[in-house]
């Protein structure tokens, strides 16, 4: 399980963002890193965020995985979550778990405001609902503006 892919990645990375639980479990029993980490500082609770498998996410909490991990630039798994916004029940167990919803990159970007960027609307409005702070700017502009670009 040492091999290694684009970014650093290992299979385990690539099973919790692309394969399930099953496969998730299978590279962990064959002695894969919980804690390998790609070039660009993210983890393996980072990947399973830009994917939809929300089983793998809670998971890896329950393995130990810090919520609050950030990569090289301060991205949380929430800031991962929002911005690829393929399964907004990942983004509500990062929520349940109590991750910091105004965790901010070192761009100074919030998970609301990636969401607005990317038009990820439903999970615009959960985060809203949620209590993300809609004056947070970032780049000059705040979620607003970038909604309505």
């Amino acid at each position: 399980m040492e091999a290694r892919a684009e970014k650093n990645s290992t299979p385990l990375h690539y099973a919790c963002q692309y394969g399930g639980i099953a496969m998730v479990k299978t590279c962990l029993n064959q002695g894969a890193d919980l804690y390998a980490r790609r070039t660009d500082n993210a983890s393996v609770l980072h990947s399973a965020c830009t994917g939809i498998h929300d089983d793998v996410l809670t998971f890896l909490l329950e393995k130990g995985l810090k919520i609050e991990d950030k990569d090289k630039n301060s991205y949380t798994p929430l800031h991962y979550a929002t911005y690829h916004g393929k399964n907004i029940e990942v983004v509500n167990v990062l929520l349940r778990n109590n991750c910091n919803i105004e965790a901010k990159s070192s761009d100074g970007e919030t998970a609301l405001f990636l969401a607005s960027w990317k038009g990820n609307a439903d999970i615009v409005r959960l985060l809203i609902q949620s209590g993300a702070n809609l004056g947070v700017t970032a780049e000059g502009k705040s979620c607003v503006d970038i909604a309505l670009e």
